[in-house]
C-alpha cells in the first residue's frame, strides 16, 4: 500500500514527460517483454504517465483490501502483478534490493494465502511454509 501510494505521489517528478527519467522513452521496450503484459494492455488514447497512475491505483485497491483483512491469493496476486509492472519501468529509482524482496515475499504470500473465504480453514501447503521460512 505504501509503495504504490508513494509512487503515485512521486511519479510525475520521476517518470513524467518533464521528470528525471521519462518512462515514455522506454515503455515500448517494456511492453514487448514477457512480464510487461499490463503495459501492452495500455489503450493508445491513455498516455504513459496516466497509465502509470492507473497501475498505482490498481495496486492500492487490492492492497487496501488486504490491509482490511481480506488476505486472499487473488488480491495478493493483483498486488504482485501491479508491482512487477511498476518495477519494470522503475529504471534507476525502483529496482533496489527491497523492491526485489517485496516481489519475492509477495510471490510467497500468493502461495501462502487462502484462495477464497471458503478455503480459510485449509492450512498452507508445506512447500509454501518451507519457502516462507527460507525467505
Amino acid at each position: 500500500l505504501i509503495a504504490f501510494t508513494s509512487l503515485l505521489v512521486q511519479a510525475p517528478g520521476l517518470y513524467g514527460n518533464n521528470g528525471l527519467l521519462p518512462i515514455s522513452q522506454i515503455v515500448d521496450r517494456v511492453a514487448k517483454s514477457q512480464p510487461g503484459i499490463i503495459w501492452r494492455a495500455r489503450p493508445e488514447e491513455i498516455g504513459v504517465e496516466k497509465w502509470l497512475d492507473l497501475i498505482c491505483v490498481g495496486g492500492i485497491v487490492p492492497s487496501l483490501l488486504v490491509c482490511m483483512g481480506w488476505v486472499y491469493a487473488p488480491f495478493m496476486a493483483a498486488c504482485w502483478i501491479f508491482y512487477l509492472s511498476v518495477n519494470l519501468v522503475g529504471q534507476t529509482f525502483i529496482p533496489f534490493q527491497w523492491d526485489i524482496f517485496l516481489l519475492e515475499v509477495g510471490g510467497l504470500a500468493i502461495l501462502y494465502a487462502p484462495g477464497s473465504p471458503l478455503t480459510m480453514t485449509r492450512r498452507p501447503s508445506r512447500a509454501a511454509v518451507l519457502a516462507l521460512h527460507w525467505c
